[in-house]
Parts: C-alpha cells; structure tokens; sequence
C-alpha cells in the first residue's frame, strides 16, 4: 500500500504541478478532461464494441418496430420483449468495463480528493488534532506526549476520551508552512503532517494503521502506521473546500469532474471511435 501510494502521489505531484498558483478549478477542469478521454479509451478496450454496436442498432430496430406497428398488439408485444431482451444484453456488455474502470479511477479520485477536496489551513487558524490509540491502550493512562515545531502552537488539550481511545487536542497555525507535529508514545515517536501552504497541495487529513487498507487508500498523503505502531490513527479535521459557490459539504470538486468528464468523453466518442 505505501510503495502504491508513494507511486501515485509522486505521479500527480508532477500533474498538478503546472497548476499550483492558479485557480483550483482551472486545474481541475484540466485533468477532468483528460479522464474523461481516458475512460473512454478503457471502455471502448474493455467491452465487446462490435456486439454493442449490434445490440444498439437491434434495440433501435425494435422501437422502430413499436412506432410503425401501433396497431398491431401482436407485433408491439413481440418487439416489446425483444427490447428487454436486447437492453440486457446492452447492459451486461457494458458492465464488463466497469471494474477495470473501477480500478483505474479509484486511486485518481483519492488523488484529487487530497488536492482539491479540503481546505489548506491558514495562519492564524485553529484545527483539532484527533489522536486515536490501537487497541487495548487507554488514553488516561497511557505515556502520550504531543511535540509542535516552531509555527504550529497548543490551545488546549489533550482532552481524553477513555471509550474511543482519542486524544483530542486544539492547536493553533502562527504561520504557513509545512510542519511535522511528533505524537511521543511509550518511548517511540510518530509524525503527522501539518500542511499550510499557500496553493495546491496534497494535502493530508488523516493518517492511519496499514490494517485500516481502505483509509490508507482513502488518504495516500502520508505512508500509514506499521501494523505493531501503537496508533489507530492520526487526523486534523480539516473543512471541505467550497468551489464555484458549491458548499465544501456537497463534494464540489466531484460534481465538477463528472460532469466535466462526462460531457468530454461524450463529445469525443465519435473521434474515438467508440461505441456507447
């Protein structure tokens, strides 16, 4: 998972590099495009093409075959249950691109949720810093100890919570920069990034146990936990970015990557040459 995610970060850290002083969206829209032309090409390589454009030409003739023969319910009947037949075999002919389109965008869409999905801390701005211990550790007694560089300071905390195993702790942002907050546990230290950069960044709302596969996905800023680590998870609670006056709460950055997407990837089938 890490060597996956130092891969993908490392190969989008050079995508969105051309876009860092520039408006979010301007990037967005950009790469938007070029994944919508590059799930075209893994539909139109991962699905029967032929048998679609058959089924498609079948399913026109079938409702062709409605519209000239109202009158005749034997004829409308027999069309009728062609179609279904036919839109079947449409759909189970496009599924087939499904999971690999599944795969391929999974990790892209992580990798944009990171950039444009969140609000980069600013100077003078407070956030909540969630420590969450593994199992059987108990935050009351056990040896926690929070270390700030210089730029980042403490306003209060840890407060503790013996149930779910957190440690929560308000710290405040004196200065923009990149920082390391060290969480001090039972003798060893683990890291949490603290971005507040100005412009694009990667940025990075939670850390987690490499057992956590989903999150570690989910969040491939940072490398997560070893399994032994005594920490679940690491996370700042970080706003979502608002865009184009879409609430950061409604996922803006994704509305505009499908529609993007999907509007290009349509326009340019019939440059392609694929069949939908």
């Amino acid at each position: 998972m890490s060597t996956f995610n130092a891969i993908m970060n490392g190969l989008f850290d050079l995508i969105c590099f051309p876009f860092q002083k520039l408006n979010p969206v301007i990037g967005l829209v950009v790469i938007s495009l070029a994944a919508g032309v590059l799930l075209l090409l893994l539909f139109k390589y991962t699905s029967p093409q032929e048998t679609i454009k058959k089924t498609k030409d079948r399913l026109w003739g079938n409702l062709h075959e409605i519209r000239l023969f109202q009158d005749d319910l034997g004829v409308i009947s027999r069309a009728i249950v062609r179609l279904f037949k036919e839109n079947a075999l449409y759909l189970g002919c496009c599924s087939l691109a499904l999971l690999p389109m599944l795969l391929v965008m999974a990790p892209i869409l992580f990798q944009l949720d990171s950039r444009y999905g969140f609000e980069p801390l600013k100077a003078g701005q407070s956030v909540v810093l969630d420590v969450t211990l593994g199992e059987g550790l108990d935050p009351v007694t056990a040896d926690v100890r929070l270390e700030l560089p210089e730029g980042l300071s403490l306003e209060a905390g840890p407060v503790r919570a013996h149930s779910t195993r957190e440690l929560l702790y308000r710290l405040r942002v004196e200065q923009p920069g990149e920082y390391l907050a060290q969480i001090h546990v039972g003798g060893e230290t683990y890291t949490k990034r603290v971005d507040a950069r100005a412009g694009l960044a990667n940025i990075s709302p939670g850390r987690y146990s490499s057992e956590r596969t989903l999150d570690a996905l989910m969040y491939p800023a940072e490398p997560p936990f070893a399994k032994d680590a005594p920490l679940d998870a690491v996370s700042l609670r970080h706003a979502r970015a608002a865009m184009l006056g879409m609430d950061g709460d409604m996922f803006p950055w994704l509305i505009i990557f499908c529609v993007v997407g999907l509007l290009f990837g349509f326009a340019m089938k019939g440059v392609l040459k694929v069949n939908l």
